[in-house]
């Protein structure tokens, strides 16, 4: 338990039971406390709005547990509380009933929230101070508004001259090197990745450099790059002269054409694309005395000396080209990026935003140095307690921004306790820094930091807690970083608890040729073997998660396992794209937008056709037909098949209203529920934020509509996909890990460069390659091998957090190396580690036995069908101008236009409860008459006189209108036609009986009698708005 004044860090590995000790420490504060509201003085932090929500969840329900247990004497965990906090049961019992009383009455002072959310109300405190609006909105999509500045910055060609000349010169530069002219997705990519915390000063240096710097040195670059490449070209040319003024051929050197004199000849004949290096029989053959060694002729010898001296002088030239070339890659998007952040500031500025990752940046800039007691009072809390969750993935910035409030705790002898695992840190690329948690716990004697360990692993069962401690022990002495290297072997020693058993499988797939086609196919199909297996061993579908490492491959399997009848559920697979009633809505949104686009036309009717929403004998010519006019002309094609679409010619609708009229007419409502109400939700947002027109919600659909999915139901039997990023944190019987053939991608780093009159620059953002790596600058050469080091551990943490998900079965199918494989990768590691085990088969089982251990839990499906409901406002909004005794007799009349509508909707008696939930949701219905509409409508329906007509398989005709042989329109309420051709008149009254309405009722029956039917029976009901009743009368 945490004292007055401890600085604690639980170091977790995991499964370790993590949430559990920090929902302990925090309960045991509260319940030390004398006051029911020590809460408000707690803060905690967490990484992600899950953990956020779980850890109150935790939190809450644990208190409401203890509050409502009849026996806290006998209960586990209240006496350990108990005796650990030295408290008696039934004060714990009261105590935790009057906090969680406090906490539901004063629910924001609950302070559990993630940094970004913390950092939010920082900024809302002190907005005036920083300059910002008071009511200033976050923009999570970065990438977005990023998009959107650099398309602002492509609409300024032309207006500004030197942006313009700037870009021209680009655009031909990139000609010249058969590159794209178009940088714009270069541009935002780069943007974006060097946006985060890690990248800040040297982001801040870039800002201080003019584009007229830019462009000078981007003119050295290139002039430079010429010179550098004519410079191998005389080489080249130099020497072949040597050879003809000593009269030597090619033939008498080691290696005829194909040693040396290769490299040289490809000098001479350079184009000047590419870079033209050495290869390694060359190096030896010059650097290590190859040549003198293999040489016959003695004249051929004698030159030596000039051909090592042309061959290092080659390499000089290309040491210098490597780096050159490299930044010449990156200059244009790089040179440009100070201007998209201009634009960047003109689109937040017009659209009061901020983006969330500046919150760091501007906390950093504004309010690290304020004192800690200004910044309780503008944030209207005083922490006392501070709790950081996750905190591998605590980026240095973050951390320092802490930093007064740590150091104010510190000083007071407040409380501070951090949980983390730098193992299971796979956030480096926004900024996540494991090294800090490292370094506190390397310096815990001098800080007086508390470090305790959670040895033991709770979630998986003995064969997975133990396969794991001796694969990450078998990696470790092979990282790089010495640090990680400890962490991983003294880390991996975790002890087993009461669960026996559990299975570990691994398949490893040998790749040929150079094509992954098929080893994407084996993947699959034994993805599906396994899930058979799975099934057939006592394992259901919501047992068992596939995770990824890229949302293609989610994509891929998604769709695999769905082609073979399997219950998939994945942010892929519940994209709002995929469902035919959002692409319906998307192609009428096109055709209104643009009546022109002929494309929109025919996929609107395919889908409309796909869907059912109407037949024809040939889609084909209904296709045809719809090309062959303007909007009026499909409009009267749609209408002829049942489709009236003449709404979407009313520009008074809103984008929501719009949405919802294309809804109810083409009766979506009741079809895929979910993911239309999902794709109001956006609508709605976008509304709020952006102007209400078609044009740029279109724009904007085509942004997010690779990403915009429904929310992921619980309880459902569905094999989950995911990404290993987004398992983090979760854990599942069965996990199946597929795709092990994880290649190391380039990074983009920052490397040294001398500053100097022609170059600006201290440092400069390149991608690093193959090329780059043999680089011989020694400064430049270490952060390349600093950053290979980190993506190295990228991986290995990545395959960490995968295989730690696994509570009783884990399933592993990875790519066969190569025996002349000597890269590290994630496939080599493990195949080595199955060698070492004695194993050499490419299907191997390291331990357990298939067979189910675990009792299956029972999940109950918390999920519950949507239903939408969706009226049109403006035929429902009424200016009221009645006196009250109208208003009175009004409300009489309203009894008797509900009736009449309910039943006009009603096809048979069985629909009923179905229209009254409705019209209850549309408004038309009070919650306190439901009951006596209900009661009196069912006793209608249930009249002897009326169940034949309400009865299962009649043609039933509601509300249409008839014309009649003089051309008179009559609008009959009920005609219900029977098999046998027995036509049934019903027609509804308001008031009191009236002789006309049986004339009335006469004139429909002679209609219907004329067209061929016998008339069966004339019915009038009659509602009396009074007396609140309902009357039956037959007509003769």
């Amino acid at each position: 338990m945490l004292q007055a004044g401890d600085f604690k860090i639980y170091n977790a590995s995991a499964g370790a039971g993590k949430t559990y000790t920090l929902v302990k420490e925090f309960l045991s504060l509260l319940l030390t406390n004398e006051s029911d509201y020590h809460f408000e003085h707690i803060l905690a932090i967490t990484f992600t709005n899950k953990a956020a929500g779980e850890m109150k969840e935790r939190i809450i329900e644990t208190l409401e547990e203890i509050a409502k247990n009849p026996n806290p004497k006998e209960d586990r965990y209240i006496l350990e509380l108990a005796s650990e906090l030295n408290l008696k049961p039934e004060i714990i019992k009261t105590k935790a009933y009057n906090i969680l009383i406090a906490i539901l009455h004063n629910y924001s002072k609950f302070s559990i929230s993630t940094i970004d959310k913390f950092n939010l109300r920082l900024m809302k405190s002190f907005a005036q101070d920083l300059g910002l609006s008071m009511n200033f909105d976050v923009e999570m999509n970065t990438n977005e508004i990023i998009n959107e500045s650099v398309d602002l910055l492509y609409s300024k060609i032309g207006e500004d001259e030197k942006l313009t000349q700037t870009m021209i010169k680009i655009a031909l530069d990139n000609m010249d090197e058969n590159k794209s002219w178009d940088i714009r997705k270069t541009l935002s990519s780069d943007t974006s990745d060097i946006s985060n915390d890690r990248h800040l000063q040297d982001l801040e240096k870039l800002k201080n450099i003019s584009l007229d710097e830019f462009i000078r040195y981007r003119k050295v670059i290139f002039d430079d790059i010429k010179t550098l490449k004519d410079g191998l070209i005389t080489i080249g040319n130099e020497f072949f002269e040597l050879l003809a003024n000593n009269g030597i051929s090619v033939n008498e050197l080691p290696g005829k054409s194909r040693g040396i004199a290769a490299f040289f000849q490809k000098l001479k004949n350079f184009d000047g694309f590419g870079l033209i290096l050495p290869t390694d029989a060359n190096t030896k053959d010059i650097l290590e005395d190859g040549y003198l060694s293999k040489v016959k002729e003695a004249i051929a010898e004698s030159i030596f000396p000039q051909v090592k001296d042309l061959f290092e002088k080659a390499a000089n030239i290309n040491d210098h080209l490597l780096l050159l070339t490299s930044i010449q890659k990156n200059i244009s998007s790089i040179s440009l990026i100070n201007e998209v952040e201009k634009s960047l500031d003109s689109i937040k500025k017009d659209s009061n935003v901020l983006l969330i990752n500046e919150f760091n940046t501007i906390i950093s800039k504004n309010l690290q140095q304020q004192p800690a007691n200004f910044i309780y009072e503008r944030i209207g809390s005083r922490y006392n307690h501070y709790f950081i969750d996750e905190f591998q993935d605590t980026s240095t910035l973050q951390w320092n921004n802490l930093n007064p409030l740590v150091e104010n705790a510190r000083a007071q002898s407040d409380t501070i306790m951090l949980v983390g695992d730098a193992k299971q840190s796979i956030y480096r690329w926004r900024g996540g820094n494991p090294a800090q948690m490292i370094d506190l716990i390397d310096r815990k004697e001098e800080e007086n930091i508390k470090v305790e360990e959670l040895e033991k692993n709770w979630r998986s069962h003995e064969n997975i807690i133990q396969f794991n401690n001796e694969l990450y022990s078998f990696i470790a002495p092979q990282l790089n970083l010495p640090s990680f290297q400890y962490l991983y072997e003294i880390g991996n020693k975790q002890l087993t608890n009461h669960q026996k058993d559990g299975f570990v499988k691994i398949n490893f797939i040998e790749q040929e040729g150079r094509s992954k086609d098929l080893f994407k196919e084996q993947n699959l199909e034994l993805v599906l073997k396994t899930i058979e297996d799975c099934r057939a061993n006592g394992f259901s579908l919501n047992d068992i998660a596939i995770l990824v490492r890229s949302n293609a491959q989610g994509i891929l399997l998604a769709k695999y396992l769905t082609e073979n009848n399997l219950v998939v559920i994945s942010n892929e697979a519940l994209l709002l794209k995929n469902s035919f009633e959002i692409q319906l809505i998307e192609y009428l949104f096109k055709i209104t937008s643009n009546p022109q686009d002929e494309q929109s036309k025919i996929r609107f009717l395919m889908v409309a056709y796909e869907l059912e929403l109407f037949k024809t004998d040939d889609l084909t010519i209904t296709v045809e037909k719809a090309l062959k006019g303007d909007l009026p002309k499909f409009l009267k094609l749609t209408k002829s098949v049942g489709i009236d679409l003449d709404f979407i010619q009313d520009q008074n609708l809103s984008l929501y209203d719009f949405t919802e009229k294309a809804i109810r007419t083409l009766h979506l409502q009741e079809r895929s529920p979910a993911y239309i109400l999902s794709f109001l939700d956006v609508i709605l947002e976008y509304s709020s934020k952006n102007e209400s027109d078609l044009n740029s919600f279109l724009e904007f659909w085509s942004t997010i509509k690779d990403k915009a999915s429904i929310k992921t139901p619980k309880g459902v039997d569905a094999i989950q996909i995911m990404t290993i990023h987004k398992s983090k944190g979760l854990e599942f019987p069965v996990v199946i890990l597929p795709f092990l053939d994880w290649q190391s991608k380039n990074s983009k780093i920052w490397i040294p460069l001398q500053k100097d009159e022609e170059n600006p620059f201290e440092t400069f953002y390149v991608g690093i390659n193959n090329e780059l790596k043999s680089i011989k600058n020694e400064a430049i050469k270490s952060k390349i091998d600093e950053e290979e080091n980190l993506v190295q551990l990228d991986e290995i943490n990545t395959l960490y957090v995968a295989t730690t998900r696994a509570k009783e079965q884990l399933y592993m199918i990875a790519l066969k190396p190569k025996e002349s494989s000597k890269s590290k990768n994630i496939a080599n590691y493990l195949h080595e580690f199955v060698f070492s085990k004695g194993f050499s088969e490419d299907e191997v089982i390291l331990k357990g036995s298939p067979e189910r251990i675990s009792t299956p839990k029972i999940i109950e499906n918390s999920s519950a069908e949507l239903k939408i409901y969706s009226s049109d406002w403006n035929t429902r909004l009424v200016i009221n101008t009645n006196s009250e005794k109208a208003q009175e007799k009004l409300k009489f009349t309203e009894f008797g236009n509900t009736v009449h509508n309910i039943l006009s909707q009603i096809v048979t008696q069985n629909d009923l409860p179905k229209i009254i939930e409705s019209e209850k949701q549309r408004g038309t219905i009070s919650a306190e008459n439901v009951e006596h509409l209900q009661k009196t409508l069912q006793n209608l329906l249930q009249d002897a006189k009326l169940v034949p007509y309400f009865a299962e398989g009649l043609t039933v005709l509601n509300e249409r209108d008839f014309i009649d042989e003089n051309g008179q329109i009559f609008r009959a309420d009920r005609v219900v036609i029977d098999a046998e051709n027995n036509c049934s008149i019903i027609d509804y009254k308001t008031g009191q009986p009236d002789l006309d309405h049986h004339f009335q009722v006469n004139r429909y029956a002679d209609f219907f009698r004329n067209l061929g039917y016998n008339i069966q029976t004339k019915i009038l009901i009659y509602i009396d708005d009074e007396q609140q009743k309902i009357n039956v009368v037959e007509v003769f």
